[in-house]
């Protein structure tokens, strides 16, 4: 059947999709496009193959244009980007090697100074920024930090069993060491605590002075004082041959005990 241009604008655009299809021609697009395909085909019939083989190649171009997104997945899957990221991680693992590496040819002093650098921890003995152990009040040198910090390795490692035989018997010796020096700074303390005037002053303020300042403890009337505060019995003050006598006394006893 053959339409005419002013028949075919007559009609809607859901009436000209079926002319189209019922004479083959093509069925997509505006209007005037169809109008169009309907008067070529009724034009030349042979057009008609041609409109039905443009439509059936529109479909494979859009199944193409669907195809790069499945393209993607399938690249995915293929495990193409699991091999960039296997490079990648193989580039880490050889940059830590290097820094192992690095790290072994140090020597125990730029060792102990990248520990001290990286978790805070004060230089040890015999480092250019080690501190000196200060000194007490009286004199007396206090407990030598870096000697603590040595046995606190040295147990830090006997606890996880990094320590050998000879480092146990170094941690022993530097025990003894420390603790010395600890009862060295205790007395040199107390020393000071004792024969400073200043605390002594504040002392005498505070508690009063002692009755027996100054005095001899053996003198009669101390004793008789003392005797009728506390109640004891009055004794007399031994005199000097007295006292050798229960000296040699106890001698001859012990001699004979021995014996």
């Amino acid at each position: 059947m053959v339409y005419t241009e002013a028949e075919l604008k007559a009609k809607t655009v859901k009436d000209l999709k079926e002319i189209a299809k019922e004479l083959g021609a093509a069925a997509t697009g505006k209007k005037d496009e169809l109008v169009a395909a309907i008067l070529a085909v009724s034009a030349d019939p042979a057009a008609a193959d041609d409109a039905g083989l443009e439509d059936e190649l529109e479909e494979p171009a859009a199944e193409e244009a669907a195809a790069p997104a499945a393209g993607a997945d399938a690249a995915a899957a293929s495990g193409k980007h699991a091999s960039i990221v296997f490079a990648l991680e193989g580039k880490k693992v050889e940059e830590k090697k290097a820094n192992i590496v690095g790290v072994k040819a140090l020597s125990d002093a730029e060792r102990a100074q990248l520990r001290a650098a990286k978790f805070g921890i004060k230089p040890a003995a015999g480092t250019a920024a080690a501190a000196p152990a200060a000194k007490a009040v009286g004199g007396g040198k206090a407990a030598d930090k870096t000697l603590e910090e040595q046995v606190k390795v040295l147990e830090r490692g006997i606890k996880y069993g990094t320590c050998s035989e000879a480092d146990k018997a170094k941690l022993e010796k530097l025990r003894k060491q420390l603790e010395a020096q600890k009862e060295k700074q205790r007395l040199a303390l107390d020393k000071v605590e004792l024969t400073d005037p200043d605390k002594m002053a504040a002392r005498e303020k505070k508690f009063g002075k002692p009755l027996t300042a100054g005095k001899d403890p053996k003198d009669p009337e101390l004793l008789k004082k003392r005797a009728a505060k506390f109640g004891k019995p009055i004794a007399a003050p031994a005199s000097a041959a007295d006292d050798d006598a229960r000296k040699k006394a106890r001698l001859e006893r012990f001699a004979k005990e021995k014996k």
